[in-house]
């Protein structure tokens, strides 16, 4: 942590931004108490956030296979929270306990950008399915052969608040004060991914000063290491 602290306030910066402009969290704030038909949407939001804390909790005690494991979790969501709210019959199967998350991605494939598709497939092949990392002989207080591990737990962890993040603003675009990862197409009024948004260059940037500072295959003076390197896929 004391590494990472710069690069995990600014990561939780944007997830604090990005939340306070859409999730009203059930537990700090119910106005009137919510009906039934409510209900599951927020519980859902609430329940991924926590699966983001406890993603960073893992990776800050070097749990890196679990925390990448609930952060795969954390993209099912965001997948659910679409189907849910926009594709036609679904949240009323999630209210009679007939909702499958089978083919979620299928469903909404043409609704979400196509790097949340590459990081769901991303973070099953590696974490929530048996992978080349799932073998590693490694304790939590050991290190890995080199900075790698380290940068890719920080990058798993801004993917996930993104994602996240980029989910929620989607489903609640018309209460949105100020669009950062979609906008509205003027002629057909359908929700376009906002590629060129500025918060791409933020997050690059970001990516680039943890790349430069530790970067993957090298061996910093004080840092323990291991012997064996392992690759995902």
């Amino acid at each position: 942590m004391k590494r990472a602290r710069s690069y995990v306030f600014r990561i939780s910066w944007l997830l604090d931004h990005l939340l306070l402009r859409h999730l009203q969290s059930p537990v700090v704030k119910i106005d009137g108490g919510l009906r039934s038909v409510e209900e599951p949407m927020p519980w859902i939001q609430h329940n991924t956030l926590l699966s983001l804390i406890a993603a960073l909790t893992c990776f800050k005690n070097g749990l890196f296979v679990q925390s990448g494991a609930l952060l795969r979790s954390v993209m099912e969501n965001c997948f659910v929270l679409v189907d849910i709210s926009e594709n036609k019959g679904q949240f009323a199967r999630l209210l009679q306990d007939r909702y499958s998350v089978s083919g979620v991605v299928a469903r909404t494939k043409s609704l979400m950008p196509p790097c949340l598709v590459d990081w769901y497939g991303y973070f099953s092949r590696n974490f929530a399915h048996f992978g080349p990392a799932h073998p590693a002989p490694i304790l939590p207080w050991m290190c890995w052969p080199d900075n790698w591990v380290f940068v890719t737990g920080l990058q798993n962890l801004l993917r996930g608040c993104v994602a996240f993040g980029l989910v929620l603003e989607r489903i609640d675009f018309e209460h949105s004060p100020a669009p950062v990862f979609w906008k509205r197409d003027p002629e057909t009024k359908v929700l376009v991914f906002n590629e060129e948004a500025p918060v791409w260059k933020w997050i690059e940037d970001l990516g680039k000063e943890i790349m430069e500072q530790y970067p993957p295959k090298e061996r910093k003076n004080g840092i323990i290491y291991s012997d064996r390197e392992y690759k995902l896929k």
